[in-house]
C-alpha cells in the first residue's frame, strides 16, 4: 500500500496571496516595502502564520545568537555556538528547523539587514539560501515557510542574487532512484 501523501500547502494558486507569491515566485523569500510590512504581517497572522523576528538593528551577531537560542541549538547539539561559530553557515544550516505543521505557516522576518549587508554580505546571502531551501523542503511536505524581508522601495538589495541554480544531474545517476 502506498504511503499517504502530505496535503497540498495551497488549495489554489492565487498569485495575489503573499504566501503563494513569496514561497513560489520568490523561492521562499517575500520582500515587502516598509509602508506595507504591517499589513502583510497582519494578513499572515490572520492566515495562521507564526513568526520569529531576526532583528539586525543592534548587530547581526546578536541576532544570530538569539536565533540559535530560539532554535534550541543547545538542546539539539549539546553546546552553545560561540561568536566565531555563529558565522559558520554549515552549523546554522544543521540546526535550522522550526516547529511547523500543515495547519499553520511560519515566517522568519529579517529586519535591518540593509545596515549589515556590507559587513556580512556573504553570511546574509548564505542565510537567504538556507531560508529558501528550507522553504522548498517544507513545501514538499505540505507546510508553508517563508522569509519576510522589509526593504525600502529603492533599496539596493532588491535584485541581489543570493543563490545560483544549475541544471541538476540526471535522476538515474543516483543509486536507489525509482528508475
Amino acid at each position: 500500500m502506498p504511503e499517504p501523501q502530505p496535503p497540498a500547502a495551497f488549495c489554489e494558486l492565487d498569485w495575489s496571496r503573499p504566501d503563494v507569491w513569496g514561497i513560489l515566485a520568490g523561492r521562499g523569500i517575500l520582500t515587502v516595502t516598509e509602508d506595507k510590512a504591517s499589513s502583510i504581517r497582519e494578513w499572515l497572522t490572520r492566515e495562521k502564520f507564526n513568526s520569529y523576528r531576526f532583528d539586525c538593528n543592534e548587530s547581526l551577531i546578536r541576532a544570530a545568537h538569539q536565533l540559535c537560542t530560539y532554535l534550541k541549538w543547545n538542546d539539539q547539539f549539546g553546546y552553545i555556538l560561540s561568536e566565531d561559530q555563529l558565522v559558520n553557515l554549515n552549523a546554522l544550516n544543521d540546526g535550522f528547523e522550526f516547529e511547523l505543521s500543515t495547519e499553520q505557516g511560519f515566517y522568519l522576518e529579517l529586519v535591518g539587514i540593509e545596515a549589515e549587508w556590507n559587513k556580512y554580505e556573504g553570511w546574509l546571502r548564505g542565510l537567504l539560501t538556507i531560508c529558501s531551501n528550507y522553504s522548498i523542503n517544507e513545501l514538499a511536505q505540505g507546510r508553508k515557510f517563508l522569509t519576510l524581508i522589509q526593504l525600502g522601495r529603492e533599496s539596493p538589495l532588491i535584485g541581489e542574487v543570493f543563490d545560483d541554480l544549475a541544471i541538476p544531474v540526471p535522476i538515474d545517476s543516483w543509486p536507489n532512484s525509482y528508475l
